[in-house]
């Protein structure tokens, strides 16, 4: 009898054991499958949620950046901005239309840019070619232009256009019409 109640204490602990091991497993399993389920999606989406807060947040200030920008930009800044837009695109989920139209704008500001060094060189061409035997109606029509002219270009060719015109002007020999 003794033996028996041995043998069904073991049986017992060992049933325990088993209950045990298997409400471990259980629980493990909950857990796991709780994370895949619920924890892992929610992550993916607020990551998702995230970056596509991100996405917008540089899209909304490139497009402020870009609305700013004028044809007096310097070249860097035209240049970084359209560094960025590339960025932009490389993004998932970016809005194909406004990157295109910010991107068009960039480039219209750089060809407004190059077709004004191509008039500053025009001009900066014109005043070291001014003949230094000239009327003096001829060097005055030919300073007001490029005075006018200066207000078409950047402050600094302005200056560097005056100082060239001025450097050819000192060395030009004004003759009145009615003395030839």
């Amino acid at each position: 009898m003794l033996s028996k109640r041995i043998a069904l204490s073991r049986r017992h602990e060992w049933n325990i054991g088993i209950l045990f091991v298997l409400g471990t497993l259980i629980f493990a399993s909950a857990i796991i499958l709780y994370t895949v389920i619920v924890v892992l999606p929610k992550q993916e989406a607020i990551e998702r949620r995230a970056y596509g807060d991100a996405t917008q947040q540089l899209a909304d200030r490139l497009a402020t950046g870009v609305a700013n920008l004028s044809e007096w930009s310097t070249d860097e800044s035209l240049e970084s901005y359209l560094n960025a837009l590339d960025i932009l695109a490389q993004r998932k989920d970016y809005d194909v239309e406004l990157v295109s139209e910010l991107n068009e704008r960039v480039d219209t500001l750089k060809e407004a840019r190059q077709e004004r060094q191509i008039r500053f060189k025009s001009l900066i061409a014109e005043a070291e070619s001014f003949p230094l035997v000239s009327s003096v109606d001829a060097v005055l029509t030919f300073d007001q232009r490029m005075r006018n002219a200066i207000f078409t270009l950047s402050e600094k060719q302005g200056e560097e256009l005056m100082a060239r015109w001025s450097d050819r002007r000192d060395n030009v020999i004004a003759i009145k019409d009615g003395n030839r």
